[in-house]
């Protein structure tokens, strides 16, 4: 009979959740493998559609531009170079046993409703990054160029000065 109450098992169960261990040997082939695999779970057209929505709505188009606005941008991007550079990165930046939770993860009704409302979150961040993005541009710019002006009036002799 156990002594510790089953703890032990329950502390391996919360770290293979944790630091999951690969089933698969950690090659590119196999995280390109999983990378598709996860990619086929999570339909992107959805998730960038709550994104493409919420910059249409921070535009503040009249109601009939956006609808042509929303269309014409689903229209142009490029899914398929999305979808493909999604996999690259995935296969790239995360090992076999990384990937191995992240398609366990969507592949449970769970999963698949938090990483729904990840998509949300992000579409209504995006407006928000987009704006305080330019804003921290502009002050950034303006000190660059003011630095800038500043060293090259400082690296004048008098002689070179352009006079008044």
């Amino acid at each position: 009979m156990r002594r510790d109450g089953g703890r032990a098992a329950r502390d391996a169960r919360r770290l293979r959740l944790v630091h999951p261990v690969a089933v698969s040997p950690d090659t590119p082939g196999a995280r390109r493998a999983l990378a598709e695999r996860y990619t086929a779970a999570v339909d992107q057209c959805v998730s960038a559609t709550s994104t493409i929505e919420a910059t249409a709505a921070a535009l503040a188009l009249p109601a009939g531009t956006r609808e042509v606005f929303v269309a014409a941008l689903h229209r142009e991007i490029r899914w398929p170079a999305i979808l493909e550079w999604q996999i690259e990165a995935l296969a790239s930046h995360m090992t076999v046993a990384e990937l191995e939770a992240l398609v366990a993860f969507v592949s449970t009704p769970a999963g698949m409703s938090a990483l729904g409302k990840l998509a949300a979150l992000n579409a209504e961040a995006a407006p928000v990054l987009a704006g305080e993005l330019q804003r921290a541009i502009a002050t950034a710019l303006e000190e660059a160029l003011r630095a800038a002006d500043g060293s090259a009036a400082g690296s004048m002799t008098e002689g070179t000065r352009p006079s008044a």
